[in-house]
């Protein structure tokens, strides 16, 4: 059994998760999306399990405690993490592991594991911040803080093994299943 994985790196509102999905869509039974835990509050339209495993702080620091977390970081004030189960249980199965993760994560995983790492770009920073407005119903504050993570997640994107600009969602994604074929091939 190989253990390999795939992350898409990127700041909010590049389009991580649409590609991703289309991912799942086009490798049924061959991609395993992992779900992490957050401290954040569920959005609308979301429920346990689907993206996020939702916990209180506390009780996420005590997984930590646990050493029960692949990888955890602090995003946009909230902590995330990856569970070293969600990994070993899709690895068993025999699926390639495909993660969204921030670059902080990223950087934790390519130090233990043997994975591919590809940052996904804005075309350029405006048309993030458009995104990111949308995304957020304009509320300045998370706007502020995710455009100032996307900054410094953007001067970060070269420690990762490929880049892919989103200009283009159709593109993009052409890009990236190229990638995606090339390592379920190895496998």
């Amino acid at each position: 059994m190989k253990k390999h994985f795939f992350l898409i790196v990127g700041p909010s509102g590049v389009g991580k998760t649409s590609l991703i999905k289309r991912l799942l869509l086009d490798f049924p039974g061959k991609i395993y999306d992992t779900i992490t835990c957050t401290t954040r509050s569920m959005r609308p339209g979301e429920k346990e399990g689907k993206p996020y495993y939702f916990m209180t702080e506390d009780k996420f620091m005590q997984l930590t405690k646990d050493e029960y977390f692949a990888e955890w970081a602090v995003v946009h004030g909230y902590k995330y993490g990856t569970p070293k189960s969600e990994l070993e249980e899709a690895w068993k199965k025999g699926f390639l592991v495909v993660m969204d993760i921030d670059i902080q994560g990223a950087q934790l995983l390519m130090k233990d594991y043997k994975l591919t790492s590809i940052f996904i770009h804005p075309p350029h920073i405006d048309s993030l911040l458009k995104r990111l407005n949308q995304r957020d119903d304009g509320k300045e504050a998370n706007l502020n803080k995710r455009m100032e993570s996307a900054k410094k997640e953007i001067k970060l994107a070269h420690k990762c093994s490929h880049e892919i600009i989103n200009d283009n969602l159709d593109d993009a994604y052409l890009k990236l299943k190229k990638l995606v074929e090339e390592s379920l091939n190895k496998l």
